[in-house]
């Protein structure tokens, strides 16, 4: 891992402090956290405080984080590929473990969904329960001109005349 000020490598015993930089762009302002070094921290942070050092969840490195925040980190990690290591595998093992094994309607086989909203165990045997519904109740949906003639054998559907209002 290296500062992401001055750019130094630190090896995995050193701790990384992640300090909190503002920005006043005209149409964006915010806050950015960055992971630096001891030397940077002197340097640059001198007059920050920081809470008791507590390991990163994924490398056990000591993070030492800046007192000021709004909230602390929901999890609390060293850097970048620490935070997308943990928080990728965390986001994976919540959707495996929300999609437990199901049985599709269409076909009847089990099968575990990779998302929590699949209702089949794949999209052919989706679609061959769609259009089996359509062939079973072809009258719920909205029918051309053609396709009615169709339902009515051959038949044009003929509307009864209104009587006609002799003052015209």
């Amino acid at each position: 891992m290296d500062c992401e000020l001055c750019g130094c490598a630190l090896s995995k015993d050193e701790p990384v402090y992640r300090a909190t930089t503002t920005f006043n762009w005209p149409l964006r302002p915010g806050v950015m956290i960055h992971s630096v070094c001891a030397r940077c921290v002197r340097q640059h942070f001198a007059h920050a405080k920081w809470l008791p050092a507590e390991p990163c969840k994924h490398c056990e490195r000591p993070v030492f984080v800046q007192v000021g925040r709004r909230k602390g980190p929901q999890l609390l990690v060293c850097g970048v590929k620490c935070r997308r290591s943990e928080y990728g595998s965390a986001r994976w093992l919540a959707r495996r473990l929300a999609c437990s094994e199901r049985v599709c309607p269409g076909c009847g086989n089990s099968f575990v969904p990779k998302r929590k909203d699949t209702r089949y165990c794949s999209p052919a045997c989706g679609q061959a329960v769609r259009r089996r519904d359509l062939v079973a109740s072809p009258t719920q949906t909205t029918c051309s001109a053609r396709w009615e003639r169709e339902l009515n054998g051959g038949e044009r559907h003929t509307h009864t005349a209104l009587p006609r209002d002799p003052r015209h």
